[in-house]
């Protein structure tokens, strides 16, 4: 009989034992998970803001241009949405630095501004001068799923002093495919001159911007 007390109070001991080591081995993973707590994944719908540079990308080269690296930094929207650029000569430019934006910038594409260089404008010398293309003025669409030479073929269309519709040119192909079925769906497209010039006066090239009504009050500000 003592010899069983004896045996049990050791199993009592050694279970203590056991237990204490196995509190000292989990302790420190108990502690760790309660310190990731805070740093848990957003819920949805809660974004975590992108990382951003605290600091300007150093300047480039170019005093004329914006680089990819600066455009990348500087071309972000503010807290109401805006960005900081405006069509001056014809050409995106950045408030801050006064640099031009390159063509086909991704950030601007990403923002949903998309610009392009009218084409074929040669062919039509008498339509581009009798058209006001100035900078800001409305351009129009018209779909030519008729054309010879492409079915995707979008013409560009600019008033005359009398309110009728010249043709000025054609969107390019890498963009009129897009652009047609767009039209053809029945949406608004708000697009305007950013380079172009007043009837009567003979252009040095004609651009087209395309952007929502906030963003081209933006660009065409004074």
């Amino acid at each position: 009989m003592e010899l069983f007390l004896a045996l049990l109070v050791f199993a009592f001991i050694m279970l203590l034992v056991l237990a204490g080591f196995v509190w000292l081995v989990s302790g420190p993973e108990r502690s760790d998970a309660g310190a990731d707590s805070p740093r848990s994944d957003p819920a949805p719908g809660q974004n975590r803001a992108a990382p951003r540079r605290a600091s300007p990308p150093p300047s480039s080269k170019s005093r004329k241009y914006l680089s990819e690296e600066e455009a990348a930094y500087y071309l972000v929207r503010d807290s109401e949405g805006r960005l900081p650029v405006r069509v001056a000569g014809g050409f995106f430019v950045h408030d801050g630095t006064r640099k031009q934006v390159p063509p086909g910038s991704r950030p601007l594409t990403r923002a949903g501004m998309r610009s392009f260089r009218v084409r074929g404008s040669s062919y039509y010398p008498d339509d581009c001068l009798a058209a006001d293309t100035s900078p800001g003025k409305r351009a129009r669409f018209k779909r030519e799923p008729g054309n010879e030479y492409d079915p995707n073929a979008v013409a560009v269309l600019a008033l005359d002093a009398d309110g009728k519709a010249r043709r000025v040119g054609y969107v390019n192909k890498g963009y009129a495919r897009a652009l047609s079925r767009r039209l053809e769906a029945g949406e608004s497209i708000n697009a305007r001159f950013m380079r172009g010039a007043p009837a009567g006066v003979e252009d040095q090239g004609i651009a087209v911007v395309e952007a929502t009504a906030d963003d081209m009050r933006r660009l065409f500000r004074r």
